[in-house]
């Protein structure tokens, strides 16, 4: 009679044993999926960050040549913003 006593501890700690890794399993698979959507939405920020920042660049590329321009203008070849009164508008 003991050995069907322990035959039957073996069988219930083993029947315990599978439902605990099936859980831990569904577990497992869950996170993975929290994970993987994660990493896609966070791929898609990054893209976006991508474009703005080259946009960004642009930008101050854009900004920076105006500057230069205008400092060579008034360096060089002396040149200043002319005043309303000086200023002389054609129309069509």
């Amino acid at each position: 009679m003991k050995a069907a006593h322990r035959h039957i501890w073996g069988l219930g700690s083993l029947v315990l044993a599978v439902l605990v890794t099936g859980l831990a399993l569904i577990h497992s698979a869950q996170q993975s999926r929290l994970v993987t959507s994660e990493i896609r939405m966070l791929q898609q920020m990054e893209e976006e960050l991508q474009v703005e920042w080259l946009q960004m660049q642009l930008e101050q590329s854009a900004v920076t040549a105006k500057f230069i321009v205008d400092q060579v203008a008034r360096e060089r070849l002396h040149m200043t913003t002319p005043e309303p009164a000086e200023t002389i508008y054609l129309r069509p």
